[in-house]
């Protein structure tokens, strides 16, 4: 039957009788083996050390007392497989030391070795002695932004990043928005979609948002709108208007509108109302201001909810020169001379008596009364000045020469009469539509000039023992009188 030999170091030993004799012999050591080469190792450091645990070494010792010890390589055949960056690589024969122990160098992008024996008995060991630890990346879930405050009604775009942070390495992101899950916590106050919020009602709320294994959360406020309440108020182009009786202005009335600092305007005169507070002296209709009366008042306009008040003053129409009358009477032995004129509305009177010299001026303008009186021996002159309507009249007596000029503006009548020994003059002006007469009385020669421009009368009269002249100019349409008596 089999035999089966147990493991260990054996010699066979022949001893055997033959014709010639007894022969012996032996063969030896025979190793008999059936176990796996043991290995242990690390890698530290970019080299691998371990350690092959095997009955050919412990035979090999037990050889060496009887010098038959033999190379542990030729009885055990060792070598490594290393796994580079993911990929296994070829088998690499390497030696073993006497005593079972090894060293060779592992690469940094070795992910893994393994050391594989196999003895001369056919027997196979192997061991992983290496296996670089994989570290999972940290991944993360952010938002942003990371609160929301909102007013109804508005929107809101999130964005979701998942995060990877190798051990080594730069972290990469991700976008994962339209990828992620999203759960609101009251849809009373804020709606989600893709990432989109909607703002639904006042209040507050958190939104969950899930990817893969991680989680986020941020918190929703939502407000009610603030109605932000316009500034508006009334505007006239003119802080005052003047105008005057039967002449008519025009006002422009705007609407000026501030909301969040943008600024409109709205012509309203057409559409406003208007209210005269007297309408004796001003009336108004789509923004037309009418003078009725001499004075002032005020206007209050309305527009929606605003109002406006401006000052309005009236005055009578303007006067240039109007209707006048000057009279100007010069008597006396000297020298009289009166001096009328009227520009405007007025009246100016001018007196002058006296043996002397007797000077009276008179001037008045616009409506008014000037008077002058002059007495004396020597000359007696009269002045009367009269702007608009007016009157003005000069008398001069003396014993000299006596002279009377009256001078109007407009409408108006001029008298100048001169008695005395000597000579007398007597001047009348009046422009526009006025009457001139002119008398000189006297031993010597007497004079009268009457001049009348526009429609008017001039007389001249003269009396005396000497030439007495008179003359009357009237331009437009005018009588012309020269009447001359002579004394026997």
């Amino acid at each position: 039957p089999a035999t089966k030999i147990p493991d260990g170091l054996y010699t066979i030993d022949f001893t055997g009788l033959a014709a010639s004799g007894q022969v012996s012999g032996y063969v030896g050591p025979i190793v008999v083996k059936t176990t796996k080469p043991e290995i242990t190792g690390s890698v530290a450091e970019g080299v691998a050390t371990g350690q092959v645990t095997d009955k050919y070494i412990d035979y090999n010792e037990e050889l060496a007392l009887y010098d038959l010890n033999y190379n542990l390589n030729d009885k055990l055949k060792a070598s490594y497989i290393a796994t580079v960056n993911g990929q296994v690589k070829a088998p690499v024969a390497f030696e073993l030391n006497q005593d079972g122990s090894f060293t060779f160098p592992v690469t940094a992008e070795t992910n893994a070795v393994s050391v594989v024996i196999t003895d001369a008995a056919g027997n196979v060991g192997e061991a992983k002695i290496y296996e670089k630890e994989i570290v999972e990346p940290v991944v993360t879930l952010s938002v942003n932004p990371t609160e929301l405050d909102l007013t109804v009604g508005e929107t809101a775009q999130l964005k979701v990043t998942e995060t990877s942070t190798p051990a080594e390495g730069d972290a990469t992101e991700e976008d994962v928005t339209s990828k992620a899950t999203y759960a609101v916590e009251d849809k009373n106050v804020a709606t989600v979609a893709n990432g989109l919020v909607t703002a639904v009602g006042k209040g507050t709320t958190t939104i969950t948002i899930s990817y893969g294994e991680n989680t986020v959360t941020l918190n929703v406020t939502v407000e009610e709108p603030v109605v932000v309440e316009p500034n508006v108020t009334l505007e006239i182009d003119q802080a005052q208007v003047e105008t005057s009786i039967g002449k008519e202005v025009t006002v422009k009335i705007t609407e000026v509108t501030t909301v969040n600092g943008q600024t409109t305007v709205k012509d309203v005169t057409k559409l406003a109302t208007y209210e005269v507070a007297n309408d004796q002296i001003a009336t108004v209709r789509a923004g037309i201001v009418k003078g009725k009366g001499q004075g002032t008042t005020t206007i209050t306009v309305t527009y929606g909810d605003h109002t406006l008040t401006f000052d309005v003053l009236v005055e009578k129409p303007g006067n240039g020169n109007g209707n006048g009358n000057g009279n100007g009477n010069g008597n006396g032995n000297g020298n009289g001379n009166g001096n009328g004129n009227g520009n405007g509305n007025g009246n100016g009177n001018g007196n002058g008596n006296g043996n002397g010299n007797g000077n009276g001026n008179g001037n008045g303008n616009g409506n008014g009364n000037g008077n002058g009186n002059g007495n004396g021996n020597g000359n007696g002159n009269g002045n009367g000045n009269g702007n608009g309507n007016g009157n003005g009249n000069g008398n001069g007596n003396g014993n000299g020469n006596g002279n009377g000029n009256g001078n109007g503006n407009g409408n108006g009548n001029g008298n100048g009469n001169g008695n005395g020994n000597g000579n007398g003059n007597g001047n009348g002006n009046g422009n526009g539509n006025g009457n001139g007469n002119g008398n000189g009385n006297g031993n010597g020669n007497g004079n009268g000039n009457g001049n009348g421009n526009g429609n008017g009368n001039g007389n001249g009269n003269g009396n005396g023992n000497g030439n007495g002249n008179g003359n009357g100019n009237g331009n437009g349409n005018k009588n012309n009188l020269e009447v001359t008596k002579l004394e026997p």
